[in-house]
C-alpha cells in the first residue's frame, strides 16, 4: 500500500487486515512516501512492515519500488485510506488462485457507499472507462479502480513506468497488450479516512492523455 500522511486510516485498516487469504499467510507492506503526521511509527507498531519509498514520484513510484523489492507469487494493491474493504481480498485472489485470470480488477460502481464518490469523480470516472473501452477494445467498466491483484509472472512482464495516478491505466492497458486474462469482481467503496492526495484538475486531464498516448504505443 503506498502512503502518505494516512495515520488514522492506517490504524484502522491493519485491523482489519486478514492474517490468511485463501489459505495463504498475508504479508503486508506499506510503502510510505516520507508521512509526517506518525504514519510510520503506527506501521513499525504493527505485524506490517515498512518500506521508506525511495523511488522518485508518488502513487506509480511507490506501486514500482514495492514489486521491485518484495518477493510475492500474488501482489494485491489497494489505496492506504480506508476506501477498499481488506475483508474483500479474497475476491481478488481466487481467481488468480484457481487460474482464471492473471489480474483481478475490483469494480467500485455498484457497490459504492454514499459519500464514497465524489459527484465529478464519479462522472468523470464513467466517461474515462467510456474511452478506454474504446480504446482497449475490452468491457472492463472501472479502469482506475486501485483495488488489483496481479500474478507473479504477469509482474515481471509489465515493465512500468508511471511515477503517479496514470499507474491503473499503464497496469491495465499493458495486462491487455500482453493479452493476459483480466477479470473484474465487485467490491464495496467506502468513504476515504481524511483528505485525498489526488489532484483532480490535473490529474483529470493528465490520466486520459496518457491512456491516449498507450493506445497508440503500446497496444498498436
Amino acid at each position: 500500500m503506498p502512503a502518505l500522511n494516512e495515520r488514522e486510516a492506517i490504524i484502522q485498516l491493519l485491523e482489519e487486515m486478514p492474517e490468511t487469504v485463501c489459505g495463504r499467510d498475508t504479508e503486508t507492506y506499506i510503502i510510505d512516501g516520507g508521512s509526517t503526521d506518525g504514519t510510520q511509527k503506527v506501521v513499525k507498531e504493527s505485524r506490517a512492515e515498512l518500506i521508506h519509498q525511495n523511488y522518485s514520484g508518488g502513487k506509480g513510484a511507490a506501486m514500482r519500488e514495492s514489486l521491485d523489492k518484495i518477493e510475492s507469487d500474488i501482489y494485491v494493491f489497494m489505496d492506504a485510506d480506508m476506501t477498499y474493504p481488506p475483508g474483500e481480498l479474497e475476491k481478488l485472489v481466487r481467481p488468480i488462485e484457481n487460474g482464471e485470470a492473471k489480474h483481478v480488477m475490483g469494480s467500485r460502481l455498484e457497490r459504492r457507499e454514499k459519500g464514497a464518490f465524489m459527484y465529478r469523480n464519479f462522472y468523470a470516472n464513467k466517461m474515462l472507462g467510456w474511452l478506454y473501452r474504446r480504446l482497449t477494445d475490452s468491457e472492463i467498466r472501472d479502469f482506475l479502480t486501485g483495488y488489483r491483484a496481479i500474478s507473479n509472472d504477469l509482474a515481471e512482464k509489465l515493465e512500468l513506468n508511471s511515477e503517479g495516478f496514470e499507474i491503473e491505466t499503464e497496469i491495465t492497458f499493458k495486462t491487455l497488450k500482453l493479452r493476459e486474462n483480466v477479470k473484474e469482481v465487485e467490491i464495496k467503496y467506502r468513504p476515504r479516512v481524511g483528505e485525498s492526495k489526488l489532484d483532480f484538475k490535473k490529474e483529470g486531464l493528465k490520466i486520459p492523455l496518457y491512456g491516449l498516448k498507450l493506445s497508440l504505443l503500446e497496444l498498436r
